[in-house]
């Protein structure tokens, strides 16, 4: 079990714990922020600095889960390898 998956486990586990359902599409600034326990203004500088994806085509900032655990587990400069891309995507 990759890392990943572990974590993605876990989330899954903590959410039905709470009760809350676990959100696999696009995150706001705020919804982000809930999930990643960062401050919004961290984010938005990540997402200037070009660390972080995100989409503002709507007007408003979104972000990928999977964009956020890429930027959580590697932050910008580590290349993904094949195997780490599909864990990913399979989020």
């Amino acid at each position: 079990m990759t890392d990943l998956e572990l974590v993605e486990r876990l989330d899954r586990l903590l959410a039905l714990i709470q009760g809350q359902p676990l959100s696999r599409g696009w995150l706001d600034l705020s919804q982000a922020s809930r999930y990643t326990s960062l401050s919004k203004s961290t984010l938005s500088r990540a997402i200037l600095a070009g660390k972080l994806k995100a989409s503002r085509t709507s007007g408003k900032i979104l972000t990928r889960r999977t964009w956020i655990d890429q930027f959580l587990f590697y932050g910008h400069n580590k290349r993904l390898t094949l195997i780490e891309r599909k864990a990913l995507e399979d989020l």
